[in-house]
């Protein structure tokens, strides 16, 4: 099991959910391997689709590349911890800037628990 070490602060931190999975994500800007539960995204998410579900909030914002993500993740089945994981993103995209991306990210559904 790699991990990062994480040195600076989160930019911002955020709380999605589904169901009974719940995901602490914490947003940090520039470039860095997304972290799920300690293991780099595609590690814990195998499946090409899987990852693109997970990364759709940055495609959807245009943001890829300019932040990464450590989440947590409790509870529920893989799915409902993807699910979990992709909300708790799109809030923090939300709470890092409301007028930039809030609009896109609710016409997409993603905002929606």
């Amino acid at each position: 099991m790699e991990t990062q070490k994480i040195t600076k602060k989160p930019l911002v931190k955020a709380v999605g959910s589904r169901r009974r999975a719940t995901a602490r994500v914490w947003l940090y800007r520039g470039q860095g391997e997304n972290l799920v539960n300690g293991k780099k995204m595609a590690e814990y998410f195998p499946s090409p689709l899987a990852q693109a579900r997970f990364l759709a909030p940055f495609v959807l914002t245009k943001t890829e590349g300019r932040f990464w993500v450590s989440v947590k993740v409790v509870g529920g089945g893989p799915n409902g911890q993807l699910e979990a994981a992709r909300h708790g993103v799109a809030r923090a995209l939300t709470n890092f800037d409301k007028e930039k991306y809030r609009a896109a990210l609710k016409q997409a559904g993603l905002l929606t628990r």
